[in-house]
């Protein structure tokens, strides 16, 4: 876990300022928790084979605190990711996901965020349909390792409104064992994170 962990401190400061800096009323304690739905929570899947994390924001939708909102224009709904491949022979934590083995349907748009970390990408929901798929294509064999950001969302709407948001899957085995031999620790580090409201999930590609 130690790739991973430097990478994510390194990463995390520089999100939160980035986000914080667009709109200094983000109300980061009371956040909305989204939830993507994967379309295949298999632990293999094959070289080819799509993986689809679609994610939409219900309206109205409720924050931490129970209050409920009334979606009437959408600013900004977006979440970051970062995603690793680890060859099984080597052994090595690799950069993932290269452009050609992700894009975004239902309209909503990803760019690379990170300065000093090329892995982290954010996903913008579309302002009109609310709705955003991650579309992941494996191009490599080997294991693949996926998390979204915690405190790195930002949910805007009707103008003024502004929270953090969470974003977990809807899943119940994140197959975190296939990465732990290459990366003790990351089992209870993502335990401990999935728990707070953020995605993790791996999966084999053969």
């Amino acid at each position: 876990m130690k790739k991973i962990a430097i990478l994510l401190f390194i990463t995390l400061p520089f999100l939160q300022s980035f986000q914080c800096g667009k709109n200094k009323h983000i109300d980061w304690l009371d956040a909305v928790q989204l939830t993507a739905i994967l379309n295949d929570s298999s632990e293999t899947i094959h070289i080819g084979d799509t993986l689809k994390f679609a994610l939409s924001l219900p309206n109205p939708f409720t924050t931490k605190s129970g209050k409920l909102v009334t979606v009437n224009s959408l600013q900004e709904c977006s979440y970051r990711y970062i995603g690793y491949w680890v060859d099984t022979v080597t052994h090595a934590l690799n950069p993932s996901f290269d452009d050609n083995e992700h894009f975004l349907t239902d309209g909503g748009s990803t760019q690379v965020t990170g300065v000093s970390d090329p892995h982290t990408h954010a996903v913008f929901l579309n302002r009109s349909t609310y709705k955003a798929t991650l579309n992941i294509v494996p191009k490599h064999k080997g294991i693949y390792y996926f998390y979204t950001e915690i405190q790195a969302s930002r949910l805007a709407v009707n103008g003024n409104d502004s929270y953090g948001s969470k974003v977990n899957l809807n899943v119940t085995n994140r197959h975190l064992h296939l990465v732990e031999t290459y990366n003790p620790g990351t089992i209870l580090h993502d335990e401990r994170t999935n728990a707070e409201g953020s995605g993790s999930y791996c999966f084999r590609v053969k």
